[in-house]
């Protein structure tokens, strides 16, 4: 059997995307945040303000490009049906803006000591990275390789780091840490000059690398949105879910209702976004299976986790 062949054949049964989803979901569950957080602790515990706003940019990024790209695979099945089409759009928008607006709020409350400057960039980066993702299912067709999408990327990156040159913020190991309005001025003028010569290089890349035609753009393509978009999504999913539980075990503790209702709308996007990609076309029965399973499985060392947590700091 040729490697041709193979995946032929795997991809008659199983959605590789899906499959690296919950493979990784699982991966974090039962050994990679073993690997990050001490027993008896949480993810808010190891991470700081710095490291929490990162984590969250991530998140932002991958969910925007996941849902652009399960967008794109609705559009092809229901291309004869618009207005159906439209609904699945209505919803991916709406479970991604809430994400977005869930995890910057639960951010400021988990990170009460973190500079304003982080939750603005956080802000602004989910909103950026939000239409960065989306507009891959518009401009796909029109130019291949999404030179609109990667743009609005760079922009969004260039003004996420002009919020920590300006108003006065710079990264220094662990640690964000005021800066003079010299050193600033020149770092943002080299960043715009980066910016520039990324776009045009991009620019040309796409144009040649993503005709649709090329062997190598097309693998790129199947990487990054099969892979490691999946991945990071799942991730960055699954310590934000742990993040927010932490927050929704307060409200036994300290009457803190909010923290139940944000741990609830997270949960309720998260899986959101897991249905949508499970009724993305194809649909392989194989996925929900695996998917079911992986979820359960994290939802269960999730309860133990914060629950062993509990127990110690009684």
């Amino acid at each position: 059997m040729t490697w041709k062949t193979f995946t032929a054949a795997f991809a008659k049964y199983v959605n590789l995307d899906e499959l690296v989803y919950d493979i990784s979901l699982l991966v974090l569950a039962l050994f990679l945040r073993g690997m990050f957080v001490p027993p008896g602790k949480t993810v808010v515990d190891v991470l700081t303000p710095l490291t929490a706003a990162l984590l969250l940019i991530v998140i932002f990024f991958s969910v925007a490009y996941l849902v652009g790209f399960l967008q794109l695979k609705y559009a092809e099945s229901l291309k004869d049906r618009p207005e159906r089409l439209e609904t699945v759009k209505g919803i991916s928008v709406v479970t991604l803006i809430g994400m977005i607006i869930t995890l910057t709020i639960v951010f400021v409350r988990s990170f009460p000591g973190a500079d304003p400057v982080l939750w603005m960039a956080c802000i602004f980066g989910g909103i950026g990275m939000a239409i960065s993702g989306l507009s891959i299912s518009i401009q796909w067709r029109e130019k291949e390789g999404c030179s609109v999408s990667i743009f609005i990327f760079l922009l969004s990156s260039l003004i996420l780091y002009l919020f920590l040159t300006f108003l006065g913020a710079e990264m220094s190991g662990n640690e964000v840490v005021a800066s003079s309005a010299e050193p600033a001025l020149a770092r943002f003028g080299i960043a715009v000059v980066i910016f520039f010569v990324l776009f045009i290089v991009e620019d040309i890349i796409s144009a040649k690398l993503f005709d649709g035609k090329n062997r190598a753009g097309i693998v790129i393509k199947a990487i990054i949105f099969n892979a490691v978009i999946p991945l990071l999504a799942a991730l960055m999913m699954g310590f934000w879910q742990e993040i927010a539980a932490v927050g929704m075990a307060g409200v036994f503790q300290k009457g803190d209702a909010l923290g139940f209702i944000l741990a609830g709308v997270l949960f309720l996007t998260i899986l959101g976004v897991r249905v949508l990609m499970a009724l993305a076309p194809p649909y392989r029965i194989i996925n929900t299976g695996i998917g079911i399973a992986s979820f359960i499985v994290y939802i269960v060392m999730l309860v133990i986790n914060i629950g062993s947590t509990a127990g110690v700091g009684q």
